[in-house]
């Protein structure tokens, strides 16, 4: 086993990319469990650190360790500087979480993020009204309705959630 604390003299940035490629070195030759160790000691020094970040990410997946895999693309996605690099992140712990009912917070968490890093992201849209439609949030639905109207790519597509939208708030009413 190494002695990750012989590192620790160099800066957090310098640390953390010794740290990577430790992690690196320990798995090609096959200790998983030290490069994981080492990688997540890299990415608890600098969180910025993509490498590891990724290597990390990659073991979890052949680890089948959804859990973390899940809590590591949240973490990615909130820190990313590239919309497009969230956006991915995000897409994947919402298709991951939809499925499931017991989820279902963490999907909407997921999609909305989605929706407000691109508002005229008509998928995650869609997704977002098929998640409320299944909590029974029918505010947030009558939300959903209205975001869909106004990012439509027509006047077919947003007067259907227009009516939508008035059926809902109707019921409402009684």
């Amino acid at each position: 086993d190494f002695d990750f604390r012989l590192v620790h003299p160099l800066r957090a940035g310098a640390r953390a990319e010794v740290l990577f490629r430790m992690g690196s070195l320990c798995e090609r030759i096959g200790e998983a469990g030290d490069a994981v160790d080492a990688w997540e000691q890299a990415l608890a020094l600098y969180p910025e650190h993509r490498g590891a970040a990724t290597a990390l990410l990659r073991a979890y997946e052949q680890q089948a360790d959804a859990t973390a895999v899940l809590a590591l693309r949240r973490r990615l996605a909130r820190s990313a500087a590239d919309p497009g690099e969230a956006i991915m992140h995000w897409s994947a712990v919402g298709r991951a979480a939809a499925p499931a009912p017991e989820r279902r917070a963490e999907a909407i968490e997921a999609y909305e993020a989605i929706a407000s890093l691109a508002p005229d992201d008509l998928g995650a849209l869609i997704v977002l009204e098929r998640l409320y439609l299944a909590s029974g949030d029918l505010e947030r639905l009558a939300e959903v309705y209205g975001r869909i109207a106004d990012a439509g790519s027509g006047p077919a597509l947003r007067a259907e959630y227009l009516a939508r939208r008035a059926r809902l708030r109707m019921d409402e009413l009684g």
